[in-house]
This record gives C-alpha cells, structure tokens and sequence, in this order.
C-alpha cells in the first residue's frame, strides 16, 4: 500500500515517456482519505482585492505578470497555465523549490502571485503580508470564510481535484484491501483526525472505491487534454 498524491496517477502518465508503472494495470485505488485546497495569492502591493480586479490588472501589466510554481512539470505549473487561459491572461511562470519559497517570494514582491496549497498563505494572509483572493474548495473554508471560491470566481472548470489516498499493487489480494478499505472509514469517522485534517485546511472524504477510481480517471483524462494542447514532456 502506498499514500498517493493525484500527480503520479492522473499527470505523469502524460508527461514522461519511461514511466516504470502503468497506473491502470498495475495499481489499484483503494480509499480516498482527504481533499486539500489551493488558493491565488498576489503581491499586496498591487492594488487589488478580487480576483476579475487582479485579471484587469493583468491585462494592463503584462510585463510584470510572474506566477510562481513549484517546479516545471508539477500538477500546479499546469494548473497555474489552465487558470490564465481561463482567465484570459498570460502568466510567466518561474519555478521554485517548495511552498514556503514560493510565499516569500509572493510577500517581497518578488513575484506578482502564485497558487499553491491554502494552507502554506494562510498566515501570511492574515499578517496582511500577502493577499489570497480564492480557493479551490468546494466551500469557503472556514479558516478564511472571507475568501470566495474559485467556483465563485468562475473559475470551476479550471480545477482538478486534490487529494491524498491509499493505492496498492494490483496483485496485493482483495481481502486486504477490502481490510485497507474498511480501516481507512474507521479513522475517518474519528473526530480527533477530522480536526487535524481541519487544522491543515483538509476535508476527509469517505468515499467507495469505484468513486475513487472515477476521480482518478476523470483527473487523468483532463490532464491529458491539456498536456497534448501543449505538448509538454519532461522526458521527450
């Protein structure tokens, strides 16, 4: 068994040529353990507070449009790509080792924005060091009720969900992982990991394992889509 983000599943398959793993013969989904969330964070200097303020702005200075990610070929380089297209603006994107970086660097100025986890801006935001002007969940969350969500934005059709789950070779017998299965509800269920989760702006998500597998698919197939309009390969 293996704790799995969505990027080895849904995104390399389409951006490296010698993967050793073939994601729909060899491994099998085996229970969704929670949801996390990104957010869009800018610079506070620039004079914006929503984000149709910050596409304008955008618009007006191209030149300085920096959008920091963490490493070319990450889930987010191409999140932060699908997003501008959305948005009808064009970011330059520059890479950066980690979250933290890559908030400093959003705070000094340094870059214009960035969008990674919510919860890596969360403190800076509420220091006013930065400004974070949507998230990716479903629901404000409630650490920053203020802030709308993407789907309030109009950005929806740009999201890919998030994720942490439990995958597994798929020789490992059905017994253990029905056993796997069944474990990863009961800790769901308990309210002292529920509120860790909160804590890291996670929500759990019990869901049956065919719904898991969908996720993975659907994830899969629109990466997909992007990474052959763009043709981008790490690996070529």
């Amino acid at each position: 068994f293996a704790l799995s983000t969505p990027a080895p599943m849904t995104l390399f398959p389409h951006i490296h040529n010698n993967l050793t793993y073939d994601v729909e013969k060899d491994i099998v989904p085996v229970a969704m353990v929670c949801s996390y969330f990104l957010a869009i964070v800018v610079n506070p200097k620039i004079p914006v507070n929503t984000v149709e303020e910050f596409w304008a702005w955008c618009k007006k200075n191209p030149e300085e449009v920096t959008c920091g990610i963490p490493g070319t070929g990450s889930t987010l380089h191409f999140m932060s790509e699908k997003i501008a297209e959305l948005a009808g603006v064009k970011f330059r994107l520059v890479p950066y080792k980690g979250g933290s970086a890559l908030s400093q660097a959003v705070a000094s100025g340094e870059l214009a924005c960035s969008i990674n986890l919510s919860n890596n801006f969360t403190e800076l935001h509420h220091a006013g060091k930065l400004k974070m002007l949507a998230v990716s969940s479903p629901e404000r969350l409630r650490q920053i009720p203020q802030i709308p969500t993407f789907a309030e934005c109009g950005l929806a059709s740009a999201t890919v969900p998030d994720w942490l789950g439990v995958v597994a070779n798929a020789k490992t017998p059905a017994s253990d992982r029905a056993a796997m299965y069944a474990a990863v509800q009961q800790v769901l269920q308990d309210p002292a990991f529920q509120e860790r989760l909160a804590v890291q702006q996670c929500v759990p998500s019990p869901m049956t394992q065919e719904a898991f597998a969908q996720i993975i698919k659907s994830g899969s197939q629109k990466w997909g889509e992007h990474i052959r309009k763009t043709g981008f390969k790490l690996d070529a």
